[in-house]
This record gives C-alpha cells, sequence and structure tokens, in this order.
C-alpha cells in the first residue's frame, strides 16, 4: 500500500470541504437541517433523578432562580416524578409513586389515583401508588382509595386498606372490615407465630385490613371479621391480637383474655398488653398465671408485668410484689416490675426499693430511687439525706425526676443545688423538675439556660418555657410568672444557627409558637430557610397553624437542603441506584456478633450513610443506650442519652417492609430527623410501619440482641460491600 503525502491529504481535503459548501449552499437553502433528537436517559438516570428529587422533597426541578417544590416545566410538562408515573417502563412507574409518596405534597394525589386505576396493568405499580397515597396522607386520596379496596389484586386491596387507615378514614372501616372478611380463611392454615414476610397475597390483604381497623380503633368491623358471635377469636395469629389490643375496646376483653392463655410467646404477648391497656381487675389472675418463668418465655413475662402495672388495683401490685422479691431474677425483669411497682406507688415494696437503691447496676439503683419517691417521700429524702452524688449521671438524672414526687420546697432546694451538675446531661431533668414543683427563680433559670454550652440543656430551656406559656395561656393560675418574652426565644433561635443539632433551634421555634402569631412570626418566617430540613419542617407546620391563609410553607421550604456529610451525594452512583450485593453489616459487642443484612434497595440513601459511619469509625464504643425488652434495642448516639447524632439529618425513605422480629429502623425525633441512631426490634411491631424508616433487618445473632443490657457497648461495626473485606477503612473515610 502507497504512502499518501501529507500535502495531497491536505488538498484533498479543501477540495472536499469546498465542494461540500457548494452542495449545501443549495440544499440547505432548500430545506432547513433537523435538530438531533435528544438521547434518553437510561433507566439508571431515572433513577438517579428520582432518587435525587425525593431526597430534596421537590416533584421535580423548578427553572433556574425559583424556589418551591418544582412545578411544570415552561413547556407546560409535568414535573419529572409526576410525568415518571406514565413511563414504559413498570419499574419506574412504582419507584415513582414510592418518591412522590416520600415527597409528600398534595399535588402527587391525582396523578396517583390514576395509577389505581384498571388502565395500569401492573399490580406492583397500582400496590406503590395505594401505599404512596397513605404516606401523603391527603383526605382527597380517601374515594379512589375506597375503590381500590375492589381491585382484582390482593395486594393491592391490602394496600389500599392500609392506607385508608394511615388517612383516619372512619367511613371506610365497613369496606375494611369486609375485606378482612373476605380473606380470612387464607390464614386459617398459618401458625399463631409466624412472622415471615411476604405470605401468601390473600394472607397479606387480611394482615394489611386488620392494622388498618387497629389504626382506625374501629371495633365493630374488627370484631365482626375476627370474632365469632361470643366474642371469641376465630383465629389465633399473632396479628389478631395485636389489633384487639390497639382498639383498646372494652368489649375485647373476653377475646385477649383467651388468646393470653395459648401456647406461645408474640400474641400472648400482644394479648397481655391489651389486657393491661384495658385496666380490669378481672385480668390480674390471667396475667398473673404468665408471671411463670418455667412455662412462658422473657417476651410474654415482661408484657405481663407492664399490664399488671397498668391495672390499678391492690391484687396487681401483690403480684408485682411477689414477683420483685424472686431471688434470681433476670436484670431487665426486676427493673420492669420496680418500674411497674413505681406506677401502683406500692407502700408494701418500699423495703424492696430501699435495699435496691445501692445496687450495683446503675438502671435499677436509678429505677428503684424513682420508685421509692413515688410509693414514700419522706423515707426517699431520708434515704438521700444519707448518700452522696451517685457516680452514674443517669442515677443523678433519675433522683431530679423523682424530685417532682416530694414536698415542692424539700425539692425545690436540692434541685437548685443540681443544676451545678458535672454533667450536662443531668441538668435537663433538674430543669424540668423545677419547672413541675413551680420552684421559685425557675422562669430565670429557664431563660438562663437558654445560652448553656450544651445543646440538649438549651432546648429543653426552651420547651420548658414554650410549655408554661402554654399553661399560662391556657388559663393556669398559679405562682408562675410569663417566662423568657419572644425575644429571648428569637434570640436563642439565632444563637442556635451555629449548632450541628437541630434539636435546640426547634425547641426555641415551638416555644415561640406558644407565645403566639405576633411575636413568633418573624422568626419563624426566618426559619424557614434553616440549613436543617427538620427545622424547616416544624416552621412550617407552626406557620401553619398560627397563619393558615397567609402563605403555603410547605411550598416554601423545599428544596430541602442537601442531606448528610457531603451535599454534593452521587444520586447516580451505582451503589445507590443498581446495587449489585446486598452489603452484610456485622455489630460486634461483648455479647457476641449481630449480622445485618442492609436494604439497599428500599432504603438506599440511609444504608449508605449507615455504612459510610460504620467505615470510619463512628459507632466504636457507643452504647445501646436504650434498652426495652419485647420492643427495641437502640444504639448509635454519641451522647448515650438519646439526644445525640452525627451533626446532620437524613430524609425519611419510608418504605412497605415490615417491623418484625429483627427488622433495623433509623430512630428519629419527628419526620427527617434520622443520623446515626438505630434500632433492632424485638418482636414485631406493626405500629412502626411505614413511620420509620426500615434499613435492614438481623439474619445471624438475635440471640445476642435479646441478651443486650442497657450501656452495653459497640466494639466496632464492619462492613461487607462485596468490593472490600470487612474492617477496611479507606483513607478518605467513605
Amino acid at each position: 500500500m502507497a504512502l499518501i503525502p501529507v500535502t495531497s491529504l491536505a488538498a484533498r481535503s479543501l477540495a472536499g470541504l469546498l465542494l461540500l459548501g457548494a452542495v449545501c449552499a443549495g440544499a440547505c437553502a432548500a430545506r432547513p437541517m433537523t435538530p438531533a433528537r435528544p438521547i434518553p436517559p437510561t433507566t439508571d438516570q431515572k433513577l438517579a433523578t428520582m432518587l435525587r428529587l425525593e431526597d430534596r422533597r421537590i416533584l421535580g426541578d423548578a427553572p433556574a432562580g425559583s424556589r418551591g417544590a418544582g412545578g411544570a416545566g415552561l413547556d407546560g410538562a409535568a414535573p419529572q416524578l409526576i410525568a415518571y408515573l406514565d413511563d414504559p417502563s413498570s419499574r419506574i412507574r412504582r419507584r415513582a409513586a414510592l418518591a412522590l409518596g416520600r415527597v409528600g405534597l398534595p399535588e402527587a394525589v391525582e396523578p396517583l389515583a390514576r395509577r389505581l386505576e384498571a388502565t395500569e396493568a401492573e399490580p406492583e405499580v397500582r400496590l406503590m401508588a395505594a401505599f404512596a397515597l397513605g404516606l401523603i396522607g391527603d383526605p382527597a386520596a380517601a374515594a379512589p382509595l375506597r375503590l381500590a379496596l375492589e381491585d382484582p389484586s390482593p395486594k393491592v386491596r391490602g394496600r389500599a386498606a392500609e392506607a385508608l387507615g394511615r388517612l383516619g378514614d372512619p367511613s371506610a372501616a365497613g369496606a375494611i372490615g369486609a375485606l378482612v372478611e373476605r380473606h380470612r380463611s387464607a390464614a386459617f392454615d398459618v401458625d399463631p407465630e409466624d412472622v415471615s414476610y411476604p405470605l401468601n397475597d390473600e394472607v397479606e390483604a387480611f394482615r394489611l385490613g386488620v392494622y388498618a381497623l387497629a389504626r382506625l380503633g374501629e371495633y365493630e368491623p374488627l370484631a365482626q371479621a375476627i370474632l365469632f358471635e361470643d366474642g371469641q377469636p376465630i383465629l389465633w395469629w399473632w396479628p389478631v391480637a395485636y389489633a384487639l389490643q390497639q382498639v383498646a375496646d372494652p368489649r375485647a376483653f373476653d377475646a385477649l383474655t383467651t388468646l393470653a392463655t395459648i401456647r406461645g410467646s408474640i400474641g400472648v404477648a400482644f394479648a397481655a398488653r391489651g389486657l393491661g391497656a384495658l385496666g380490669d381487675p378481672r385480668a390480674v389472675g390471667t396475667l398473673a398465671a404468665l408471671l411463670d418463668r418455667d412455662r412462658r418465655d422473657d417476651r410474654v413475662v415482661v408484657s405481663a408485668v407492664r399490664a399488671l402495672g397498668a391495672i390499678d388495683d391492690p391484687a396487681a401490685a401483690a403480684e408485682l410484689d411477689r414477683f420483685v422479691r424472686i431471688r434470681d431474677l433476670d436484670r431487665m425483669l426486676r427493673l420492669e416490675a420496680i418500674d411497674a411497682l413505681a406506677r401502683h406507688r406500692s407502700a408494701a415494696s418500699v423495703p424492696v426499693f430501699t435495699e435496691l437503691m445501692t445496687h450495683s447496676w446503675a438502671p435499677l439503683r436509678a429505677a428503684s430511687l424513682r420508685a421509692l419517691a413515688a410509693a414514700d417521700p419522706e423515707a426517699f429524702l431520708r434515704m438521700l439525706s444519707g448518700l452522696g452524688p451517685d457516680a452514674d449521671w443517669r442515677v443523678r438524672r433519675a433522683v431530679a425526676e423523682a424530685m417532682r414526687e416530694v414536698d415542692p420546697e424539700a425539692a425545690a432546694g436540692r434541685l437548685a443545688a443540681m443544676l451545678d451538675d458535672t454533667d450536662e446531661r443531668v441538668v435537663p431533668s433538674v430543669l424540668e423538675a423545677l419547672a413541675a414543683v413551680g420552684a421559685p427563680g425557675v422562669e430565670a433559670a429557664l431563660t438562663a439556660h437558654l445560652a448553656a454550652s450544651d445543646v440538649v440543656v438549651r432546648a429543653t430551656a426552651a420547651r420548658v418555657i414554650g410549655e408554661l406559656r402554654g399553661r399560662l395561656r391556657g388559663g393556669f393560675r398559679g405562682e408562675l410568672r410569663p417566662p423568657a418574652g419572644g425575644e429571648a426565644l428569637a434570640e436563642a433561635y439565632r444563637a442556635g444557627l451555629g449548632d450541628a443539632s437541630y434539636l435546640a433551634r426547634a425547641a426555641a421555634l415551638r416555644a415561640l409558637a406558644a407565645h403566639g402569631l405576633p411575636a413568633a412570626r418573624e422568626t419563624l418566617e426566618a426559619a424557614l430557610d434553616d440549613p436543617d430540613w427538620a427545622v424547616r419542617v416544624v416552621a412550617a407546620e407552626l406557620l401553619a397553624d398560627l397563619a393558615p391563609g397567609d402563605g403555603d410553607y410547605a411550598q416554601a421550604i423545599r428544596p430541602a437542603p442537601g442531606a448528610g456529610t457531603d451535599t454534593d451525594t452521587d444520586y447516580a452512583a451505582p451503589d445507590l441506584v443498581a446495587p449489585s450485593v446486598s452489603p452484610r453489616i456485622y455489630v460486634e459487642t461483648d455479647r457476641g456478633t449481630i449480622e445485618i443484612e442492609l436494604a439497599v434497595l428500599d432504603a438506599p440513601l440511609t444504608a449508605d450513610n449507615f455504612m459510610r459511619l460504620a467505615r470510619r469509625g463512628f459507632f466504636d464504643e457507643l452504647s445501646f443506650q436504650r434498652v426495652v425488652p419485647n420492643y427495641v434495642v437502640q444504639g448509635g448516639d454519641p451522647r448515650h442519652d438519646n439526644e445525640g447524632g452525627p451533626g446532620y439529618t437524613l430524609r425519611d425513605e419510608l418504605n412497605d417492609l415490615p417491623y418484625l422480629r429483627g427488622t433495623v429502623g433509623m430512630a428519629l425525633d419527628w419526620r427527617d430527623t434520622g443520623g446515626s441512631q438505630f434500632f433492632i426490634t424485638h418482636s414485631p411491631q406493626p405500629h412502626l410501619d411505614g413511620r420509620y424508616t426500615a434499613f435492614g433487618r438481623v439474619v445471624a445473632g438475635m440471640e445476642v440482641v435479646d441478651a443486650l443490657l442497657p450501656g452495653d457497648r459497640i466494639r466496632r461495626i464492619l462492613v461487607w460491600d462485596g468490593r472490600r473485606p470487612p474492617g477496611e477503612r479507606p483513607a478518605d473515610g467513605v
């Protein structure tokens, strides 16, 4: 092949260009050039867009320079999330429906309702549209959801019932009851202790319908669907006991009594709680029989203990007193029994409380001090005078709480001295107790603590000021003078803008709102642009209550500011939109290792945040600061008092995963306040479904979860993501 000289190439190129120009001069003059078609986004790009929009709590990208939730574009097109409801891919339509529910704006109700119609061929899309309407909670969704109770798919019918329960629509109770009856027989063969998920579609429809009736508090349609005419349960699956416990209707007494005597744990524990909620002394014998540790597991025993504590009857107190004196009683059971006896103010148990005031375990000392103060305030003061300050801050906090039970004059002096406690975690309880006993000078103390260095102390001072102001506005006639004017609270809000935590600013806003609109308006309106979305949410809600016709506050706070440690989140990262593995988390404790599978498809940003924190060692040596037997264990708080976090907040990623035994969820103060605190459920907790982000499940080590005590340490958390070995910590911490 001969080489072509460069000069010849240049000449040919020039000749070609001249020829092309001549052709174009004629052709282009006669026919305009067709613009190139835009390349449609890929599935992953659409998923990334939806993840970004829901995290910013907007429907679509608004024109440059505008604020709000993202409406129609300049060409009149629907915002992206609504447009994606018509996408050819059912996967995208389903994901768009969930995103709209998480954004939570009423503008999405009508488009979502259209997806509930028969023209939507995919049941999974209709199912998610119903779930999303429940998350939004707008009453306008009630009519299409009632129609969806007749959907061809049982799964869709169940989710429609669930959503109507969230809407609080009592007019739907009859139709939901009919749905439960329709699918009741499908649950006949389910084992009473079965917590697997999902079961077949009809069983799931039955379960969700039962939950919906419980949420609505509608006893009659519930009873018609799950009880015989004589009031006895038709079936014993644990959701029946849960629903009867939730409705708390005296007519459920016989059914709950029966369910409390069957074999098993989950339904029996719910039935025991239901009997306690009814407060009927006739239940004492049934509940006392459940205290048998040889025949019943601890989940049942602890539920019976709490139920006996809720029944105001001497026989219940006597059973608890007998129980608490068992020599080899488990620590947590003894702690629960002390708390239950405290509610009875049981004088017969004073010797027990007195003995346990010096127990080696701090939580038991703290509970015994509170119980003694409730049962015998004078004995409490005498015993306290012989004790020095406890070495554990939790016990000193309990002393402050117990002071509410004693003579106010005696309490005031001791509490005033406790304001100087060396651990600032004690001070919030001292401030609350000072206000509760009406101590002289409490107004000045609260105002002074608005400027405290500790954010939780400031938040507590503001909250108590707001509560006192509310009592004064409500006609309270006591010796308290109105504490802290609006300017002091406004200044507390402004000073809190330098905090990493949202707590003090939100508390200052709520206290300001208690002063009324004139004092609060300027600060509340400024807070609509707070750097933390969680505070913006509070400001919008307060303004909507105080001045409902003055503006669209839900729109004014959007888009949400960037969340997490990095405001430039890469929403298109493969691990977020198309993860190839389900990451595993290994929580190492002194009692063993808990293995968790993260739900990266259902809560990608929450799971990613958890892994980032774990990789940088954030959780190392933190504690499980909260343990509630047969409910949850909770950890991840650097303050160890349930008030701490990583210094930022996450948006909720609510999903349809149920809270069963071993579900991992994100702890909250109110919506969209997630961070680092997480919890693991000991047993099913349906009232948490769709309210807290479920982002994982325990796949090994539930016996370790069951054994955890308050204060037990997380030694470290390892992450396996399919790429890096567990325990590897990148230099950048992510």
